[in-house]
């Protein structure tokens, strides 16, 4: 269901609308252009900030796929028949693996492991993508969740801190020293 939403292609590409960035000559980074959509506030957080731009750097971003921004199991309606996606209004032009990792990511993290990897291997059977796209674009989504819980305080479950200290714990592409912020 979701590879079908996400897999809608359309002509063209347009830049990403999370934050992207460009070195300058001090080496350091600075926003050049896109939304605070899915990073709001994020040079009040120059850690997580540096992370993403780490993680953004390595990524090739495909832009030409609609998505729809906030992908997870909350905005999926189950009817007896059929499924329905709501809360279109992130909806844009987008790499489909923001959508596929910011789900997979949620369901790591709030529900069981059998639920997350029968997540993973049915996403995979409808639309291949790389371990290590997987894995760059998960490192995205705790990012984007690290902010948005230092900012909004998001819903947890009794062991979500413990969890989302587990994925940073074994997670090689963001710095460790973020785990100590939960």
């Amino acid at each position: 269901m979701c590879a079908d939403i996400c897999g809608t292609k359309e002509s063209g590409t347009i830049p990403f609308s999370i934050p992207y960035w460009r070195t300058n000559t001090q080496n350091s980074h600075s926003r050049v252009k896109g939304s605070d959509t899915f990073f709001p506030r994020i040079d009040e957080h120059p850690d997580i900030e540096e992370a993403l731009f780490v993680q953004l750097k390595a990524v090739n971003m495909n832009c030409n796929t609609i998505i729809h921004g906030d992908y997870n199991l909350g905005n999926v309606l189950v009817g007896p028949t059929q499924y329905t996606i709501i809360d279109w209004t992130n909806v844009q032009l987008g790499d489909r693996r923001y959508d596929f990792s910011w789900a997979s990511f949620l369901i790591r993290i709030y529900n069981e492991e059998v639920v997350y990897q029968q997540f993973i291997r049915t996403y995979l059977l409808e639309i291949p993508t790389s371990g290590d796209d997987m894995a760059r674009f998960e490192s995205i989504a705790c990012l984007r969740w690290l902010l948005l819980n230092r900012i909004a305080n998001v819903p947890k479950n009794v062991d979500t801190d413990s969890r989302i200290h587990d994925f940073l714990l074994q997670d090689s592409l963001i710095p460790k020293r973020l785990s100590l912020f939960i």
